[in-house]
């Protein structure tokens, strides 16, 4: 059971009520936010994870409906929105919007390979999921439907969470009678979540909880074969016939970066934000004639630079989210196949983003900010910490292996670039 079988539901969106969000309202309700987030960032860190008057607020918000499909009362938004509206919750805290973007980015992956019968009753109450690409858990075939059973770690916005979506190891399943991966989701009845989330360096409060999984799905919820590393979609998914939208026929290794690193800009721009404050209300130099860091040459240079390396980085990340649209909506036309080369090169560039960012903060803001701006407990030292915890993730971790898979692809794929 985890924290979310205690908190309300997600409003029926049949009832008469208020016109759903647009993405750019959805988003500047997200930058309303950052007062409060800012203000609540201890406490989301000691708790680890963010409060339950948060978690109320993005239900009542509809944030977590932004890739919930319209057929279930989502918003049904792309994947350009959904980035835009993860960097806004970072750049208040970049904890509460890692948890929040990894429970509500995974609808996606639901909403494109599981048939309809299996998703009317996923997206019954919502659809807020953890995942990862670990086969930890364990699927035997019985009677009913297939008996699972493991723990996966880092599951990251576990306590909110009603289901959880990744892969799995289908015992039997492989054609010698040997075992494969395949793909599984499970409501919150199936798994428990461990209290051992907590004693990193950064990111305390993403709620990264591990989850032990238990009990029996019923039959369609486990796809052995499927593997979220190379799904085929170039002759389209359940998915996109069953929505009619390109955002559930597409890939997703890239998909699978673009959350972490929306919210790694989010938090590169709150660091510059903390940046911009101390420049303002201190002075440069040690000795006379001091004057305001807003005047001094040294402390405009690394603002400036600052500055301008994190909008390059937001924007290159904005361009790999309309790429990767772009690809998904020609797929679906029958125009241009999205491959997995596409989907290779296109997830070089939130992981790059990443530790770019990461690079900047550390270069640029860390190094002139001074020694009692990042004392324990200062906003600066949680998202200094909380970005360095990101760049230890495992996306940016398998960076030069990636460089390698992306390569090895490429050079068995001659003539396609």
């Amino acid at each position: 059971m985890t924290v979310a079988d205690a908190a309300g539901a997600r409003p029926d969106p049949s009832e008469s009520g208020p016109e759903p969000p647009s993405s750019a309202q959805l988003a500047e309700a997200a930058r309303a936010l950052r007062p409060r987030l800012i203000e609540e960032a201890a406490e989301t860190e000691q708790r680890t994870y963010y409060s339950p008057g948060m978690h109320e607020t993005f239900l009542a918000g509809r944030f977590y409906d932004i890739y919930v499909p319209r057929a279930y009362g989502g918003l049904e938004f792309d994947m350009p929105s959904y980035v835009r509206i993860v960097t806004e919750l970072a750049r208040g805290d970049m904890g509460t919007a890692w948890g929040f973007g990894l429970a509500a980015n995974h609808a996606v992956m639901a909403a494109a390979v599981f048939p309809r019968e299996i998703q009317d009753a996923l997206f019954a109450d919502g659809f807020r999921a953890p995942s990862t690409l670990a086969p930890t858990v364990i699927a035997r075939r019985v009677r009913g439907g297939w008996e699972i059973e493991g723990i996966v770690q880092y599951c990251s916005g576990a306590p909110w969470s009603n289901h959880y979506i990744g892969t799995i190891t289908v015992k039997g399943a492989a054609a010698d009678g040997g075992d494969a991966l395949g793909a599984f989701v499970a409501p919150s009845a199936n798994f428990t979540m461990l209290n051992d989330w907590g004693r990193t360096l950064g990111l305390r409060g993403s709620g990264s909880h591990s989850l032990q999984f238990h009990g029996i799905v019923p039959e369609g919820y486990v796809l052995p074969g499927l593997d979220w590393r190379d799904v085929p979609v170039e002759q389209g998914t359940l998915g996109l016939q069953l929505h009619g939208n390109p955002l559930y026929g597409g890939r997703y290794m890239t998909f699978f970066a673009m959350s972490i690193a929306a919210a790694t800009v989010g938090a590169g721009l709150a660091a510059l934000d903390v940046f911009e404050e101390q420049m303002r209300g201190r002075l440069a130099g040690y000795f006379p004639p001091l004057v305001p860091r807003t005047q001094d040459p040294t402390y405009q240079q690394y603002w400036g630079a600052a500055s301008t390396k994190l909008m390059q980085a937001e924007l290159l990340l904005e361009a790999a989210a309309q790429r990767w649209m772009e690809y998904a909506r020609l797929n679906a036309e029958g125009t241009r196949p999205f491959t997995r080369l596409d989907d290779l090169r296109l997830a070089t560039v939130p992981r790059e983003v990443m530790v770019d960012v990461w690079d900047i903060v550390n270069d640029q803001l860390f190094r002139p900010i001074g020694a009692s701006i990042v004392e324990n407990g200062t906003r600066f030292e949680r998202i200094f910490r909380d970005l360095a915890q990101a760049t230890s993730h495992r996306n940016p971790q398998m960076r030069e292996t990636m460089f390698r898979a992306l390569a090895d692809v490429h050079f068995r794929n001659p003539g396609r670039s």
